[in-house]
């Protein structure tokens, strides 16, 4: 979105894609995951309840807006034991101005 002023929305937004809210958003902003530059990498989905990652169920987004987008992810860290620090995975996005 050339000319825009550059910004970046991101969190816990408890919703997913096909979401009331989610459609709201990327009415003035666009999901980094759908106009990453590479294919998205890691899991599908952002939320574990701390026992296992919940496939396609990706609550947390970076929105963006008059930025490209190089590439995005979503993280898996885990300890040596294999535990969760959280009950969300960490979404990453390399962003340019």
């Amino acid at each position: 979105m050339a000319g825009e002023t550059p910004l970046v929305l991101l969190g816990d937004f408890n919703c997913q894609p096909e979401s009331a809210p989610y459609q709201a958003i990327t009415v003035k902003f666009q999901d980094a995951m759908s106009v990453t530059k590479e294919p998205p990498t890691g899991a599908t989905g952002t939320w574990n309840g701390f026992r296992e990652i919940a496939k396609g169920r990706r609550i947390d987004h970076i929105f963006v807006r008059g930025v490209v987008v190089a590439g995005d992810s979503i993280e898996d860290p885990r300890t040596t034991e294999g535990r969760f620090a959280s009950d969300h995975l960490p979404v990453v996005a390399e962003i340019h101005l």
